[in-house]
């Protein structure tokens, strides 16, 4: 069954479920990201909208979750820093619908993708973002240590010239 997440508008889940009376649709309201990526195996992100930044790919890449993404904005971006994930034009009616058919044909890669995806997503998360920094600060710490330029202004700082 296809998961929907989250929460929004009465008026419009409501519409949202009338629409999905008869299908294979569960609604699960809000979750944690823990909770609802261990009860998937594939993401589908069919924003219309021109995403500045495509967190919720990276998000999923992070919890070995494959993911099917329109081609708009940052989720473009992000998307091809991930080759296995599949791209779709949001503009062609049937974009969504290939898509979703090469997953089902190919499940083997949707599999794999769940036990090669981590140290790819790792630089993007919270974890990655702070290492990287960290990492950064040591290299120009370092460099200026080399220079002399730590150890003077330290002198100065303590009154010293």
């Amino acid at each position: 069954a296809a998961k929907v997440a989250g929460s929004g508008s009465l008026d419009y889940e409501a519409y949202l479920r009338e629409r999905a009376q008869g299908l294979a649709v569960e609604f699960i309201g809000w979750v944690t990201r823990e909770e609802f990526y261990r009860q998937i195996d594939l993401l589908v992100v069919p924003s219309l909208y021109h995403e500045p930044q495509g967190m919720v790919l990276i998000e999923a890449a992070s919890f070995g979750i494959p993911v099917i993404y329109a081609r708009r904005g940052g989720l473009s971006e992000v998307g091809a820093e991930f080759p296995r994930f599949r791209g779709f034009d949001p503009s062609r009616a049937d974009g969504l619908a290939e898509a979703l058919l090469a997953a089902v044909a190919q499940p083997a890669s949707v599999r794999d993708f769940r036990t090669t995806s981590g140290p790819v997503a790792r630089p993007f998360t919270l974890e990655g973002f702070v290492d990287g920094y960290l990492q950064a600060y040591e290299r120009i710490l370092s460099a200026k240590r080399t220079q002399g330029w730590v150890a003077g202004l330290s002198s100065r700082a303590s009154g010293e010239s």
